[in-house]
């Protein structure tokens, strides 16, 4: 698994930065699949990979690293 510590922005997809957005701002997997125009079971396979390349093993801890590594891509820090 990856160290957090090295994580670089290239690391995911831009499908898996886009599904990680959506989840951190509240989308549930159901919604991000209409979203995408595919199944639910193809956003949770990205979710899974995108759990191996932060080093975490739940959904929780992946939206949590995405945030804290990359931000929410769109919002700005107040």
């Amino acid at each position: 698994m990856a160290n957090t510590n090295q994580l670089q922005t290239n690391d995911l997809t831009d499908t898996q930065i886009d599904i990680l957005t959506q989840l951190a701002l509240g989308e549930t997997i159901k919604r991000i699949a209409y979203l995408h125009g595919t199944k639910r079971r193809t956003i949770s396979k990205q979710i899974c990979e995108a759990r191996e390349i932060l080093g975490v093993k739940t959904r929780d801890q992946a939206i949590a690293v995405f945030v804290t590594q990359y931000g929410i891509p769109g919002k700005e820090s107040k």
